[in-house]
């Protein structure tokens, strides 16, 4: 089934198990008799490994899926933190004026 990365949405347990793919290789057997990982080859995340054919190694698909997630992940921080921030300046803003009108109305 293809899918493009940033329409694959995999849980919180699939997205680690692609995560500890992409740092070292799994054995053939483990992703095929294993339930939990049968969703790398529907989804087409990994291929055999060039070189000793008994491993599984993450695909170019599942290296854009991870590099896409990350890159969700920062735009998510960033725009988040500017948030917070401009939320931080608004509030010591008003602060100042109340504490100013105060100081100005006070004999």
């Amino acid at each position: 089934m293809y899918t493009e990365p940033q329409n694959l949405h995999l849980s919180r347990q699939e997205h680690k198990i692609v995560k500890s793919i992409s740092r070292r290789k799994y054995k053939r057997d483990i992703i095929e008799r294993n339930k939990k990982y049968q969703f790398l080859k529907h989804y087409n995340l990994v291929d055999f490994s060039d070189i000793t054919h008994k491993h599984y190694i993450l695909n170019y698909r599942g290296k854009s899926y991870l590099n896409f997630h990350t890159e969700d992940k920062r735009r998510f921080f960033i725009t988040t933190l500017i948030s917070i921030i401009a939320l931080l300046i608004s509030f010591t803003s008003i602060v100042i004026s109340v504490i100013s009108l105060k100081a100005s109305l006070s004999p």
